[in-house]
């Protein structure tokens, strides 16, 4: 998985923004009736052209002893253990994730991560979420303010177009082109 830092330098690269809050009522625990859990945020995800992604995520009880906010690494891979759920049935599920099919909270628990799976993959297409569970390191970002680059699409009929990169983000001339990280001399 990415570190927080290239996370937060990626998003820029792709044009996601997040937010993390915290959830203004503590009270709820992980289960109901649980006293002492940890702190509970709300998270939002944005990207123009898609829905805003808003989902809660819950820091342990050692972090809040502690005094640590969560960062978005660690809340990223608390999404992408729900990144197959919906190519599992509920049985594999439960065999995969140690939860007892019996146990009416595991069928919330499996619903919760089916919609979580569908919404990450909706947000995200394959290769940026091979890129954010990678652990190889993002390709090197120009050091300098501006840098142009040309980029010729010769299958596309000799499509031309310049991306004018600054160090945390980009601006193309082009807007019927999706951003590619090999522009900034990725793999």
């Amino acid at each position: 998985m990415l570190s927080a830092d290239d996370i937060e330098t990626y998003f820029r690269w792709i044009g996601v923004r997040y937010s993390i809050r915290e959830h203004p009522n503590q009270e709820q625990g992980w289960n109901k009736g649980e006293k002492e859990h940890g702190i509970w945020y709300n998270v939002t995800l944005r990207r123009a052209g898609k829905k805003d992604w808003k989902f809660p995520f819950g820091n342990s009880l050692n972090a809040k002893w502690n005094g640590e906010e969560p960062e978005i690494s660690d809340i990223l891979e608390n999404q992408f253990i729900c990144r197959y759920t919906t190519d599992s049935s509920f049985y594999d599920w439960c065999g995969d994730m140690g939860f007892d099919y019996h146990e009416t909270g595991s069928k919330r628990a499996y619903n919760s991560s089916v919609t979580s799976s569908r919404r990450l993959n909706d947000f995200f297409s394959e290769e940026e979420l091979d890129q954010l569970q990678s652990d190889e390191p993002l390709p090197v970002a120009p050091e300098t303010s501006d840098m142009v680059t040309d980029y010729d699409r010769s299958l596309e009929e000799s499509l031309i177009f310049k991306v004018n990169s600054r160090l945390l983000g980009y601006e193309s001339t082009s807007p019927i082109i999706d951003y590619d990280i090999k522009i900034l001399g990725g793999t």
